[in-house]
């Protein structure tokens, strides 16, 4: 609340008292949305000046102020949360000509959850038990599946907005992050569900029966740890039938009102050329005789997309339209619910079981190197340990 003036000092336009020694600046510039555009900031006057050198004092840090404004140099301190998150993806997200996908991601995090729970509070009064709050009501909000969202998505969602309000303490909007002193979100740490191999021979069975489009989508997926935009991104042109590999350079990515794009793995890594064994490669034949079949009776309506996993009429399949079939499937057939990742995930545990090194697991996945896949797996590399620390106790002591 505002001091009465001082009856010593004069009024001065644009200036509102504080107290004694502190006055409030505001440079007006400018209309947007027929609103009034007022920069503002607070100047605190030295101790023991006299009335009239504070008013020139005053005067002086009004002029600089308003220099500062024209130049573009000030911040308004009362823009709210949906404001400069607008700025924030126009001039430092996609300024930055960062990946559609990452720009995609930030828009939809916003849009779904940030700018609606927190859009039209003040950037700067913004509070650590606000944004607490925030991630409580959201990890109680009920996901696709009817589930509470993940805690791993709200660990998502927390870091758009550190990264957000990050830039605010860069651009001078905020003196602090106060996402920093909220209480973050605690991630998943469970090991993720897998199919162990009885379940993994169960799954084989049901699949002989099915389309052949999805039978050869499910089994590469298992057998090569595929990411479901690496499937989806496959094309004929890099799949070798003879040699048994298949070369993964690009995967499809759904960019919301852009639709579906192509993008090049996000490491070097990711690009590799894995192995499929003969029963892969037995299904991608029935495939291409299949896509063969289908293409002589579309005639001219046919869409020539190359792609491995395309509809009847020949056009690149969306990346969730597997995974979708994938969940109504195991429904269908009574097998136990697993994600369409979860495959990923099954495969690289079965090396680990059968004793491959961590190298040859990450090679496999597409991972920068090593410690990511000893860290996502480590309680099958622990297990695997184990079991090895006995098999030479057992040699040992059964020697002759």
């Amino acid at each position: 609340m505002f001091l009465k003036r001082p009856e010593s000092m004069p009024k001065i336009k644009n200036v509102e008292w504080l107290s004694e020694n502190s006055v409030r600046l505001t440079v007006p510039c400018g209309y947007e949305n027929g609103k009034q555009r007022k920069f503002r900031t607070t100047l605190k006057i030295p101790e023991g000046k006299t009335p009239l050198a504070k008013v020139r004092f005053i005067e002086t840090e009004y002029a600089k102020f308003r220099a500062k404004v024209e130049r573009g140099e000030a911040t308004e301190k009362q823009i709210t949360v949906e404001k400069f998150a607008a700025l924030w993806m126009q001039d430092d997200v996609k300024a930055r000509g960062l990946s559609p996908v990452t720009v995609s991601g930030y828009e939809n995090f916003l849009q779904a959850h940030i700018l609606p729970a927190l859009g039209k509070t003040r950037l700067d009064r913004l509070a650590p038990h606000t944004i607490t709050r925030f991630y409580n009501e959201l990890a109680k909000k009920p996901g696709r599946n009817g589930k509470p969202i993940s805690s791993r998505y709200v660990c998502n969602v927390h870091g758009v907005l550190r990264t957000m309000l990050n830039v605010a303490v860069r651009w001078g909007y905020l003196t602090r992050n106060p996402v920093d002193a909220a209480t973050p979100p605690r991630s998943d740490t469970q090991r993720p569900d897998i199919y162990d191999l009885p379940k993994c021979r169960a799954l084989l069975d049901a699949l002989a029966e099915e389309p052949v489009t999805y039978r050869a989508a499910i089994l590469l997926t298992l057998f090569t740890g595929m990411r479901k935009g690496e499937v989806a991104g496959l094309d004929w042109k890099n799949v070798d039938l003879e040699e048994g590999r298949v070369r993964i350079v690009q995967e499809a990515v759904y960019l919301g009102k852009q639709g579906v794009a192509l993008k090049a793995p996000k490491t070097t890594a990711g690009q590799r050329t894995v192995t499929i064994p003969a029963i892969v490669i037995t299904e991608l034949k029935a495939l291409k005789r299949w896509q063969a079949e289908k293409r002589l009776l579309a005639g001219n309506a046919w869409q020539d997309s190359g792609a491995v996993f395309i509809g009847e009429l020949g056009a690149r399949l969306h990346p969730d339209t597997i995974p979708g079939w994938f969940a109504k499937f195991l429904a269908r057939k009574g097998l136990p619910h697993i994600r369409f990742h979860a495959l990923r995930h099954t495969i690289a545990s079965v090396m680990i079981d059968q004793g491959e090194s961590d190298v040859a697991v990450a090679l496999r996945l597409g991972h920068t190197n090593a410690n990511t896949t000893r860290a996502i797996y480590a309680q099958a590399f622990k297990a695997r340990e184990a079991s090895t620390a006995e098999r030479a106790a057992d040699a040992i002591l059964n020697a002759k």
